[in-house]
């Protein structure tokens, strides 16, 4: 009869921690899927959120690109203009260089050999 009470409380004690250890650890289940539920949530709503700060980068990256081409195309053309001055005052130079005195004096003092008493 020893037998069967110790028997019969073992089985009762592993019946119940049997019943405990079923109705904890769902709960437990239940309360990390509702953190994972929660967290998954919260980095949705970060990933949306960064999703439209990227839109909007990209938007002023493509206008900045294009200012930068509107830029490149403006120093392109000052860049010609540039040479074309420089070989402009490279020709002039050239061409004062070959002068003799004389054309070097009525350069520089803009001086006319025609006569203004002629002219009415």
């Amino acid at each position: 009869m020893k037998w069967e009470n110790y028997a019969l409380s073992f089985f009762i004690g592993a019946g119940l921690v049997l019943i405990l250890l079923l109705w904890i650890i769902p709960i437990e289940n239940n309360q990390e899927d509702k953190k994972s539920i929660q967290k998954i949530r919260e980095l949705e709503h970060h990933n949306q959120m960064l999703t439209k700060v990227n839109a909007i980068l990209d938007d002023k990256v493509f206008e900045l690109e294009i200012q930068a081409d509107s830029l490149r195309t403006l120093l392109i053309q000052d860049k010609e203009q540039i040479t074309g001055l420089k070989q402009r005052k490279n020709e002039k130079i050239y061409h004062i260089s070959r002068y003799n005195d004389d054309e070097l004096f009525r350069y520089f003092s803009r001086f006319n050999s025609t006569s203004t008493t002629d002219q009415k």
